[in-house]
């Protein structure tokens, strides 16, 4: 019951807006085998001698309990599965512990079985009925899956006979290999005609949740409510979709998620794996077993259930004989199947002008394809297999618009390709300075080049480059712009019109990402960085502040200081022995804190302060008094949180234990407005 029904629909209720089927529609798939099993353990139980049964009973017992406690109370953090390589280094310390409490604990239990065997039946039925009840007020909580599995309406294929915006997402792909691929490929670049290529737009987040709205409505997320609230209110008031409707436009939602569609005229969103209704309810009810299996078992288990990917109980009965669910699941290749079917569907069918959004998960990591769309397994992260993925991208795109051109259509269409943010690679020639705040710049850097392609109706002539500094809030404006529609009230400036030499400052919010987080209400943290000047020039770059949840403690988040304390007058200190960083209230103008050293030292110590980054003093103690120093912080964005790092040049003890005796105390940290 633990593996089968308390952790399957954990794991359902914290996914609802990736699942399209009711939990006991899946469940029935896998009721057969649990029935199965529970009746080999009653028979085995009935066949054994009373002393073996004691035994027996105890052990199924105590691998409850053991099941139960690794599947919740011990559970451990492995990251978002979605399709990366898990780092199995990072729990490999918990096996001992895990294998030695799983072994001694299930042994010592069958060796108390005459003194546990009396408690046993009534301490598993306190345990199920216990999370029965939790089940229950879960299931109340969350009720139906956020979007029903839905075969694709006759809206999704079909186009305007008098008016089109067509508008392609493609996830995650990174703009500069964008421009790679068309300079590589002449083919690519004829196919799109008339576009422009803006190759250094910058996205603004570097994940989906606040990427389309952003892409969408031209406004950022800055934490100011909670996340899902925000898009409903955009949705309502902003989104492009309700704004189009209200100018006479049929808009047609087509995406890999439910985020944003209620404006919408027609909605739809595609299943993963994209699959008729039969076979997707098998693979995604195979596939919470094998989630909550993975979930259950010790770590020096879950690498075997998780097959680098492969998964064992979906592949083994998720999925029907030469079915393609198995390959689906992968975003990329669900987005390929999703884009081959609509070009070969795709039609023109209505007299009203259409905006068409079609939101697809190609060329989203992990690399499974080739660059002739084939699906060619699990492949480790490379720059060549990525560009070889985003040419299948481009490939499907060229076939598009070859359908389009045959239809009579692309000539008249405004066509919009982009992406709600890049992948991560670090960037050709970035050139940062890997001994900043952020060794990671180059990586931050690749999530921000998003894609951006436009052309403009009756636009002709070869696929032309521009430099121009767009970013993602610029596109609601520029489709406004290409309808001819002044008034649309968006903050963004209109792509086309954007000097190439036009100096911009463009924003860039980076935020650590976990499945989990789609039902938090706030992101945790985010970090702000203003880019002036091209996307992939690390010299552009310069951080602005964090943005932490409502609530959070500043002073608890400082890391690097050893354990507050009193000095002799009463006075706070915090101990520093290597480096550490503080945050300062937002609004905050000035900085004022006294340091000295903490003991007599060999010699001089150092203390570098950098406010944002940016070295504003040396300072050398060199004698016991208390020296006090103030800095004025730069102004931040609102409700960022300027941040103060304190190193220690030389550190005070190198080479020494994980926990070096303070060299510094500061004390009296004041902020001033």
């Amino acid at each position: 019951m633990q593996i089968f029904l308390f952790g399957a629909y954990t794991i359902y209720a914290g996914n609802t807006d990736e699942l399209r089927a009711p939990f006991w529609r899946l469940a029935v798939h896998w009721l057969p085998l649990f029935a199965v099993l529970v009746a080999g353990l009653i028979g085995l139980g009935l066949l054994l001698p009373a002393g073996w049964l004691r035994r027996y009973v105890v052990a199924l017992f105590g691998l409850g309990v053991l099941t139960w406690l690794q599947g919740g109370i011990l559970a451990a953090d492995y990251g978002p599965l979605t399709g990366k390589a898990l780092d199995w280094e990072l729990h490999a310390g918990r096996s001992p512990y895990e294998i030695g409490l799983w072994v001694i604990g299930l042994t010592a239990m069958i060796a108390a079985s005459r003194r546990l065997v009396a408690i046993a039946p009534f301490a598993s039925l306190l345990l199920v009925g216990l999370q029965t009840v939790v089940l229950a007020g879960s299931a109340l909580r969350s009720g139906a899956p956020a979007t029903a599995f839905s075969e694709p309406s006759e809206f999704v294929f079909e186009l305007s006979r008098t008016r089109n915006v067509i508008h392609v997402v493609l996830d995650a792909f990174q703009g500069d290999v964008f421009g790679e691929i068309v300079d590589g490929d002449p083919a690519a670049a004829e196919a799109l005609s008339g576009f422009v290529f803006f190759a250094d737009h910058a996205g603004a987040f570097p994940t989906t949740i606040a990427s389309i709205p952003a892409m969408l409505t031209g406004e950022v997320y800055r934490n100011q409510e909670p996340v899902q609230r925000f898009v409903r209110r955009l949705a309502a008031e902003r989104w492009l979709f309700g704004v189009l409707r209200k100018r006479g436009f049929d808009t047609d939602a087509v995406s890999m998620h439910a985020q944003g569609l209620a404006s919408a005229t027609n909605a739809y969103v595609i299943p993963r794996p994209y699959v008729g209704r039969g076979e997707y309810a098998r693979f995604a009810s195979w596939q919470l077993v094998d989630l909550s299996l993975f979930r259950h078992a010790p770590h020096v288990l879950k690498r075997w259930i998780h097959n680098d990917q492969g998964w064992r109980l979906q592949t083994l009965w998720g999925v029907t004989a030469g079915g393609a669910a198995t390959r689906r699941r992968f975003h990329s290749d669900n987005g390929r199947a999703f884009l081959e079917d609509f070009v070969r569907r795709v039609h023109v069918g209505r007299e009203r002008p259409v905006y068409k959004l079609l939101h697809v998960g190609v060329p989203h990591l992990p690399l499974v394809l080739d660059a002739r769309c084939e699906f060619i397994g699990l492949t480790a992260l490379t720059r060549d297999g990525y560009r070889d993925q985003a040419a299948c991208a481009v490939d499907l795109v060229r076939r598009l618009l070859d359908r389009l051109r045959a239809l009579g259509v692309y000539d008249d269409s405004v066509i919009v390709l982009s992406s709600d943010h890049g992948s991560h690679l670090p960037p050709a020639g970035f050139g940062a300075d890997d001994a900043g705040l952020f060794a990671d710049l180059p990586e931050i850097a690749g999530a921000a080049r998003a894609l951006l392609a436009v052309k403009a109706a009756h636009a002709r002539g070869p696929l032309r480059i521009s430099a121009a500094p767009t970013t993602i809030t610029d596109i609601p404006a520029t489709v406004m712009d290409l309808l001819g529609f002044a008034d649309g009230g968006y903050s963004g400036e209109p792509a086309l019109r954007l000097a190439e030499d036009e100096p911009r400052e463009r924003t860039f919010a980076w935020y650590e990402w976990e499945n989990a987080d789609w039902k938090r209400a706030y992101l945790r943290r985010m970090d702000l960085f203003a880019i002036d000047g091209p996307v992939g020039d690390g010299r552009s770059w310069s951080y602005r502040g964090a943005i932490f949840e409502p609530g959070a403690d500043l002073e608890a988040i400082s890391e690097g200081w050893g354990a507050p304390g009193r000095d002799r007058d009463g006075r706070r200190v915090r101990p520093l022995a290597e480096a550490a960083v503080l945050y300062a209230p937002p609004g905050s103008r000035a900085m004022r804190l006294e340091l000295r050293p903490a003991a007599p030292l060999p010699r001089p110590v150092t203390v570098t302060v950098s406010v944002n980054g940016e070295v504003v003093d040396h300072l050398t103690l060199d004698d016991p008094a208390w020296r006090t120093v103030e800095y004025p912080l730069p102004p931040s964005p609102a409700a960022a949180a300027a941040r103060i790092d304190l190193r220690l040049e030389p550190p005070a003890h190198p080479g020494a234990a994980a926990q070096p005796a303070p060299a510094v105390i500061a004390r009296d940290v004041e902020w001033r407005p």
